[in-house]
């Protein structure tokens, strides 16, 4: 464990990079580098891959995967994507499969359609539970999908041994306050516009949401 926690230590010192902000009124997405550079991308110019593997060995079978974000580079932001093509590009470790398909589903829901279709990012941060708190829920939850045994210990005994309490407060303490926009541009960007200045989707892109919708709703009637 002394490992892990001095890579942990060493990640945790270092200043948080800007986060990619999503402005659904402009349909655009800021991407920001660290020394300040900073450019708008389209949001329909925007890729998203979710690859997963499936590793089979002694131990059973795990999948591993990752959400991998594609933004064209500043000068070429109305540049078709291509296989081969650079790009900005941004991998996001959310699990395999699934688990990245959903974390992309939130960030398209939140273009299309709005931000009350998006879940709460954690239980926690939505009831603002203190660390203990979230750590008996955790207990709590886990007696009753697995029973007393199984639950002391995974969240019993895991706490104990792993810290997770430390770590978790650590983390809370490292992303309590992300980069604000510092350029004037993106300040100005960033300001919310009257409903009636806002975006909208392109013809292709309104066609492509409205043949997928049917398509779902046809499955789901055979489905019934």
């Amino acid at each position: 464990m002394g490992t892990l926690w001095y890579l942990f230590s060493k990640q945790w010192r270092k200043p948080l990079y800007p986060p990619i902000r999503f402005n659904r009124q402009r349909r655009e997405v800021c991407i920001t580098e660290p020394n300040g550079e900073h450019w708008f991308v389209p949001w329909e110019r925007v890729h998203a891959i979710a690859p997963s593997a499936l590793s089979l060995n002694t131990g059973g079978a795990s999948q591993h995967g990752s959400l991998v974000l594609w933004f064209p580079l500043k000068g070429q932001e109305y540049e078709d994507y291509a296989p081969n093509k650079e790009g900005w590009v941004l991998a996001v470790n959310a699990g395999g499969g699934i688990s990245s398909m959903a974390q992309w589903e939130c960030i398209r829901s939140f273009m299309e359609v709005g931000p009350e279709v998006v879940p709460e990012p954690s239980i926690f941060h939505n009831a603002g539970m203190t660390l203990w708190q979230s750590f008996v829920h955790d207990f709590k939850a886990g007696v009753a999908a697995r029973g007393w045994i199984v639950a002391f210990l995974w969240e019993g005994l895991g706490t104990l041994v792993f810290n997770d309490v430390l770590y978790l407060h650590l983390a809370r303490k490292k992303l309590a306050n992300l980069p604000n926009l510092a350029a004037p541009e993106t300040i100005e960007w960033s300001k919310p516009l009257p409903p009636e200045q806002w975006a909208k989707r392109s013809p292709e892109l309104d066609q492509a949401i409205r043949e997928q919708e049917r398509q779902l709703a046809e499955a789901s009637d055979e489905a019934a």
